[in-house]
């Protein structure tokens, strides 16, 4: 979130952004409160199963026209992609877009931003409830503006999302190698610590593993869905 907050300063200050950690309503989770004190972030608690649910009850109360999602567990996600989504949101040219999706980096480094209504109306129509994984499946023919940032695959080497062990020794390698510099530190130089550390080579085995579990996490929930 910091990080976040240190690319983002100009679009936060112009009082156009807002940095809201939705989350569930699970007491635990009022720790949160704690620990962001003193930063400029709220935190909204909203459906604990239902992911998309939760990102309505969030817009209804801040009354967004547009958000930008990042999952929880991509916590070095491109602050490069957030910033082109702010500027593709301003423009006039995406006024008939649902979904605008940066593509092309690692896993756990893309973003997208989706327009609030589109949420709401797909989210109405949905036949699903059980929506805590691949919720994105409520969408039905969405008009979507792909932004390229690079070349990499989703199912390569580079794993920047956090569900393993190994995940969180890759990003607990990059943070002591970084420091600081990871506050402000460009897409370009990152990959290049990743490269030159091989840091890829502490998780990269994962990859086959992750998305068989994702699919079948995601079949399942279909599933219960169709009882």
């Amino acid at each position: 979130m910091l990080r976040f907050q240190v690319a983002m300063s100009k679009e936060l200050e112009s009082e156009n952004v807002k940095f809201i950690l939705a989350t569930s309503e699970k007491n635990e989770n009022k720790e949160f409160e704690s620990y962001f004190q003193g930063y400029s972030i709220e935190i909204f608690y909203g459906d604990d199963k239902n992911i998309p649910l939760r990102y309505c009850q969030c817009i209804d109360k801040y009354k967004f026209d547009y958000i930008i999602i990042v999952d929880g567990d991509d916590i070095l996600c491109s602050t490069e992609a957030a910033l082109k989504l702010v500027e593709q949101i301003k423009s006039d040219s995406i006024h008939n877009i649902d979904i605008i999706r940066i593509d092309g980096l690692p896993l756990g480094m893309n973003l997208s931003a989706y327009r609030a209504s589109y949420i709401k109306e797909s989210l109405a129509k949905s036949k699903f409830k059980n929506l805590e994984v691949g919720w994105s499946r409520i969408f039905n023919n969405p008009r979507v503006k792909i932004v390229k940032m690079g070349n990499y695959e989703l199912e390569g080497d580079y794993r920047f999302t956090l569900d393993y062990e190994e995940d969180a020794i890759f990003f607990n390698s990059i943070i002591s190698i970084l420091k600081d510099e990871l506050l402000t530190i460009s897409d370009e130089k990152l990959l290049e610590a990743v490269e030159e550390n091989k840091l890829y080579e502490l998780n990269k085995h994962l990859t086959k593993e992750y998305w068989n579990n994702y699919n079948n996490s995601v079949k399942k929930s279909i599933a219960q869905d169709e009882k």
